[in-house]
């Protein structure tokens, strides 16, 4: 609606996610992988190994530069949000159990 009325839309980040299933530990989320994108930059981040990948889409839209070691910065904060909402999404499963 604020885009109808003319306002400014609040950009914010958005998430895909693809998990695998493990039963050994629960229905704790711990494989699969998660994407997070914010503003031109898309953070790909891979559960079992820990491994993630930094894209700048305005720069590079078929996303073939990983762009991790020279944007630090910006790597850290999205996989920051990645970590903190998996932690929440967790802390629901356990509660559920």
């Amino acid at each position: 609606m604020p885009l109808m009325r003319g306002e400014r839309f609040e950009s914010r980040p958005a998430f895909s996610m693809n998990f695998g299933n493990n039963a050994s530990l629960g229905h704790q989320i711990t494989k699969g992988t998660i994407a997070v994108w914010e503003g031109d930059y898309k953070l790909i981040h891979y559960l079992e190994n820990n491994r993630s990948m930094l894209f700048n889409l305005d720069q590079d839209s078929y996303e073939l530069n990983n762009v991790l070691d020279k944007e630090p910065e910006i790597g850290n904060h999205l996989i920051t949000l990645i970590q903190d909402n998996l932690k929440k999404a967790n802390e629901k499963i356990e509660t559920q159990e």
